[in-house]
Parts: structure tokens; C-alpha cells; sequence
């Protein structure tokens, strides 16, 4: 599996997470982690497409996956603070 191919199947969902359940964003990047379980953007686009969703557990899983994949990017990072204090609340 090639870049090209999983970052058509990773971005496709991105515009349509706006759509009321985000279930077609999640099967997306769900679909891009079957080709690609390494990819720390899809790990980190499913917990937003899953924090949505009000799943704010699973969201926070998925980011430490990505964070685990890609310790060092600051967008993944803002997002687990940001998600870890609403999840407290």
C-alpha cells in the first residue's frame, strides 16, 4: 500500500466530519488503519471524529496511539491535553 492510496482513504473522511454522526468519518480512518495500523494521522483523526461523537474515552485512546506512533507532534499533543481535561469535567 502506497502514501498516495492511504492518504485518499485518510482525507476523504476529513470532509465529511462535519456530518451530524461522524460515522462516515470514522469508518474512513478506520479503513485507513486496516491499510496502515502505523499511521499516527489516522490514529489522531479517528479520536477527533470519535471525540465528535461524544466518545471521549475511545478518542483519548486513539490518541496515545498516535502519540505512541509520534511522540513529537505538537498537534497530537494539544489534542490529549485538550481531550484528557474533558474527560475529567
Amino acid at each position: 500500500v502506497g502514501p498516495y492510496q492511504i492518504n485518499s482513504v485518510e482525507y476523504r473522511p476529513t470532509s465529511v466530519t462535519t456530518n451530524k454522526s461522524g460515522e462516515v468519518a470514522v469508518r474512513g480512518f478506520g479503513q485507513a488503519l486496516r491499510l496502515a495500523p502505523s499511521y499516527a494521522g489516522a490514529h489522531n483523526n479517528l479520536g477527533v471524529a470519535l471525540k465528535r461523537q461524544k466518545k471521549i474515552d475511545e478518542a483519548i485512546a486513539c490518541y496515545r496511539q498516535a502519540l505512541a506512533l509520534d511522540p513529537g507532534d505538537k498537534t497530537m499533543q494539544e489534542h490529549m491535553a485538550k481531550y484528557k481535561k474533558a474527560a475529567v469535567v
